[in-house]
Order: C-alpha cells, then sequence, then structure tokens
C-alpha cells in the first residue's frame, strides 16, 4: 500500500529497489537519492516491551520467524 501511495502521488516510500524497479524504469516512481542498503540487511519484529509475551504477539513472532527461515 505505501508503494502504491508513492505511485499515486500521494506520498513517498522507502523499499526494496527489488520491489520497485519497474515502476522506476517507467517512471511512475523516482529515486530522489544515491543510497541503497545491502541486500542481506536484516528485519526487526518490534512491540513494546510490555506486549512482548502477550500469547497472540508470540504467536505472530514464531510464526513470522518459521515463514521467513530458508
Amino acid at each position: 500500500m505505501t508503494i502504491q501511495a508513492a505511485v499515486d502521488g500521494i506520498g513517498v516510500a522507502i523499499g526494496h529497489t527489488a520491489f520497485v524497479q519497474d515502476d522506476i524504469a517507467k517512471g511512475r516512481l523516482v529515486a530522489p537519492f544515491d543510497v541503497t542498503l545491502p541486500e542481506d540487511a536484516g528485519y526487526y519484529f518490534v512491540t513494546p516491551h510490555e506486549k512482548a509475551t502477550m500469547p497472540k504477539v508470540t504467536a505472530f513472532r514464531d510464526w513470522l520467524i518459521a515463514t521467513m527461515r530458508p
């Protein structure tokens, strides 16, 4: 949704180049800066400390980690 909002001119988005290469090539998006992060940059699961042990939060975290494992 963020990328689509940027394509629609509603705002800006930061994301992986692979997800927007076609939009950049077709002129729907522009990369205003020549800055990229390494492809192996990580993701972080963030939640407020007081909610980190809630069953629904830990279940989602565990599912997410299992899904993302190679």
